[in-house]
């Protein structure tokens, strides 16, 4: 019974939560891109569905709080730490609350026979198999040390999705 709305990608930041702060009252979950509202708590015929708080970097999100928008970084910095440290920038610059990174191993995480798929092969990286593409996409411990420093004195929350134990 949830209303979803569609923002359009165009849409800034300020933009989406205005949207969804607009929207709070009206227990709706707006999903624009990578941004997703946190859930709401609604009523249906005297039913009340929990939905559940969470803290991230210290500030409760969850039903009724403010909005928490998260740039997805991913691994588009493509390997490139200085470019990493500008999406953290950009990622400050649209007014989100935190950024997150992919922390990975190529050899950990695919077989060394896996091959590339065919739009991984029009991408034009000219890897021949998926670990040699996703080498190129890694960042040292080290990176993720100074990204997490710049990312701190932005006042954004830095976030890493690790893709096995020892990430």
């Amino acid at each position: 019974l949830t209303e979803w709305r569609a923002v359009s990608t165009g849409a800034s930041v300020k933009d989406f939560r205005r949207i969804a702060d607009d929207s709070n009252n009206e227990h709706e979950q707006i999903t624009s891109g990578s941004f997703t509202s946190p859930a709401r708590t609604e009523s249906v015929q005297g039913v009340s569905e929990r939905s559940p708080v969470v803290s991230i970097g210290g500030r409760r999100v969850g039903a009724g709080r403010p909005i928490y928008v998260i740039a997805e970084a991913g691994v588009n910095h493509n390997g490139d730490v200085r470019l990493a440290h500008q999406l953290i920038d950009a990622a400050h610059e649209a007014g989100a609350d935190a950024v997150k990174f992919q922390m990975f191993s190529a050899d950990r995480l695919v077989a060394a026979s896996a091959p590339t798929c065919r739009y991984q092969q029009r991408g034009g990286s000219g890897a021949m198999d998926q670990r040699e593409m996703l080498r190129t996409l890694e960042l040292q411990p080290v990176a993720f040390r100074r990204l997490k420093a710049h990312a701190d004195r932005l006042r954004l929350d830095f976030l890493a999705t690790p893709f096995g134990l020892k990430e």
